[in-house]
């Protein structure tokens, strides 16, 4: 049987099963005798094969895709990376990004106070690193991404 006609019979069951229940009326619906073992594990299967097929549906791209310039802060490691490969992008450029970004929003405007310390040679590194992919390429998926580190705070202090 092919996946198609396995999906279409499944559907149709789901909506035979649904259509069933619209049917009754609540004083039916409540009677322990359509809800029997059988009933319920038969429901509990068609519901998880119905779910399943939610995601049948177009499979997206396993591709990278290139965020906006003010779409960096939602831009996954493997966008930014594919960026700076193609040259739309520079590390110096993600460090200005994000120091500007952690000024707006822990240091003025709702001032969320999350970021304890700054690295001031961040830019300086950053700029070593571009020079680094432009001549001998990269040295990971990491290369020239800014990263923030989470300071632990001990619960027995």
């Amino acid at each position: 049987m092919s996946l198609g006609l396995k999906t279409s019979a499944i559907l149709r069951r789901v909506e035979e099963f649904l259509d069933k229940a619209r049917s009754t009326t609540e004083t039916e619906q409540r009677t322990p005798k359509d809800l029997s073992r059988r009933n319920f594990l038969q429901l509990g299967a068609l519901a998880g094969a119905a779910a399943s097929l939610t995601g049948l549906g177009r499979v997206p791209s396993a591709e990278a895709h290139i965020p906006a310039a003010d779409d960096l802060s939602e831009a996954t490691i493997a966008d930014l990376q594919q960026a700076m490969g193609a040259g739309r992008l520079t590390s110096i450029s993600l460090v200005n990004f994000f120091r500007a970004r952690i000024e707006t929003l822990d240091q003025k405007g709702p001032k969320v106070n999350s970021i304890i310390e700054l690295n001031p040679d961040a830019p300086a590194l950053a700029l070593a690193l571009d020079a680094e992919r432009r001549d001998r390429g990269t040295r990971g998926p990491l290369h020239g991404i800014p990263v923030v580190l989470k300071a632990g705070r001990s619960a027995g202090a």
